[in-house]
């Protein structure tokens, strides 16, 4: 018969791996029980009064999605992917890749633009939604030191990779720092990146 010592190492071998499987999966421990642990995402607006929305406004306007828009609406992601471009593109697909919302409860919501466009950075968005969510309020670390260009490029390359980036809870997040570097550019990635290895994080 095997030792109680013997016994209770194999005990922790299994709980441990079963913890580590479960978070692989997504998976937090509540009490005794687990659950999926669930998701959603806030996306700030778009800048509303840029050259781009101005063109997708103007009543002369013959695109598709601007013409739709006249007639019959669009949705508000489609719209400011069109005025935002990178960012807002990234944003989206992003929350679309890596959603997990509860059911019946939609996955990514757009912060109204009556509340301005700024960065996390500022309180002006920080302090009502922290005093509703608390810690559970988390952002990407990555995104300290980048830009808005920076960061929509990081968030489509982590869509292509499937690979979330590092959420860190807002209130006790240090969210300025000095401006990061570039990303490299994606083909050169390609090329030098070896298995097992993701260079754009670091």
């Amino acid at each position: 018969m095997r030792s109680n010592k013997a016994k209770a190492a194999a005990k922790s071998w299994r709980n441990t791996h079963r913890n580590r499987q479960a978070s692989e999966d997504g998976e937090v421990k509540v009490g005794s029980a687990s659950r999926k642990q669930q998701r959603i995402f806030l996306l700030s607006p778009a800048n509303a009064s840029g050259i781009r929305a101005q063109l997708i406004l103007r009543e002369q306007a013959r695109f598709e999605l601007a013409v739709r828009l006249r007639r019959e609406g669009s949705p508000l992601g489609e719209v400011f992917s069109f005025i935002s471009g990178l960012y807002f593109r990234g944003k989206l697909a992003y929350s679309r890749a890596f959603v997990a919302a509860p059911p019946a409860v939609g996955g990514a919501f757009v912060i109204t633009s009556s509340r301005g466009l700024v960065s996390i950075a500022s309180p002006k968005y920080v302090e009502p939604l922290l005093g509703i969510f608390g810690e559970r309020l988390v952002f990407p670390l990555e995104f300290v030191g980048r830009g808005d260009m920076s960061r929509g490029g990081l968030m489509l390359r982590c869509v292509r990779e499937g690979t979330q980036l590092t959420y860190v809870p807002v209130a006790t997040a240090v969210r300025r720092s000095p401006r990061l570097a570039k990303l490299p550019n994606l083909a050169r990635l390609r090329s030098d990146r070896s298995p097992g290895t993701e260079p754009w994080k670091r």
